[in-house]
């Protein structure tokens, strides 16, 4: 899904004694930080995510944060990519989450 203007990203789930209880889902939160405002915001059951239409000569910052039955979780430290020219971007591995 790499691409112009398409990135991946991947986190590992915190391990069970951290996690108070099952993961029932991640909510990924993508901002636009020339704009300060969440570009994308979702949540996921799978512990990566294809981030799409990104736009060129951007910088971001992608969080994520696990969701059990007592409610969200903390989010991640934020991680920062930027689009190049063509919008071109690696995998990146986003975080663990504790």
């Amino acid at each position: 899904m790499n691409g112009p203007r398409n990135a991946s990203a991947t986190w590992t789930p915190p391990s069970l004694d951290q996690s108070n209880g099952v993961i029932l889902y991640y909510t990924v939160v993508l901002t636009d930080l020339t704009f300060g405002t969440p570009q994308l915001s979702f949540n996921s059951s799978y512990t990566g995510i294809n981030l799409t239409q990104l736009h060129e000569y951007t910088r971001y910052s992608v969080e994520v944060s696990a969701a059990t039955i007592a409610g969200l979780g903390p989010f991640s430290s934020p991680q920062e990519l930027m689009t190049l020219a063509d919008g071109m971007l690696k995998k990146f591995y986003l975080c663990t989450i504790e």
